[in-house]
């Protein structure tokens, strides 16, 4: 079996394989990725295993600029040419997100209504965004987890920076900064 990354996990570059691979009879085990949910061809990752595995790491698979769904196949080969198998398919998600500062703009003299001033991002992936983070004068303010990525903030008079962050399901990031001054 393979325990760790769990079933459609989202991940990128280098994903280390942990699990188990043994039992009765056990001759040697080996991984194998294919692409997409139910593969037509598969490619060995790393070579046959002739040392079982309890817990352990079983191998790492390299899915540098790959994107979308892979299978993972576990294969156990037992003394009397049994194959067992366990499967594993993960979303691969090797490409940033992007995100922009909508409101308020870089360098914009902003006179708030009512003491307060709204900031808007814009955050976008080919797969799924996790959070979008707002950072103001380097301190984090807010996280969303879903669109519409917008918080109200009590203005303070002076300048001051605004950054953002977007995080996708991989763990891939992107940040936009932007400067705004409060006037009173």
């Amino acid at each position: 079996q393979i325990t760790d990354p769990g079933m459609f996990s989202h991940v990128k570059d280098s994903v280390v394989l942990v699990g188990s691979a043994a039992g009765d009879d056990f001759v040697y085990y080996r991984l194998q990725v294919g692409s997409g949910l139910n593969p037509r061809t598969w490619l060995l990752v790393g070579e046959d295993t002739y040392q079982p595995v309890q817990d352990g790491v079983l191998g790492s698979w390299d899915a540098t600029g790959l994107d979308g769904l892979h299978t993972i196949q576990l294969q156990v080969i037992r003394s009397d040419q049994r194959v067992d198998a366990a499967v594993l398919q993960l979303t691969v998600d090797n490409q940033p997100p992007q995100v922009a500062i909508l409101s308020p703009l870089h360098g914009e003299d902003v006179n708030p209504r009512a003491g307060q001033i709204t900031f808007l991002a814009d955050a976008q992936d080919n797969l799924e965004i996790q959070r979008v983070e707002f950072y103001l004068d380097s301190d984090l303010i807010e996280t969303r987890y879903q669109a519409p990525y917008a918080i109200p903030w009590q203005s303070e008079p002076g300048e001051h920076s605004l950054r953002v962050v977007a995080v996708d399901k991989a763990g891939n990031q992107v940040e936009d900064s932007i400067e705004f001054t409060v006037t009173p």
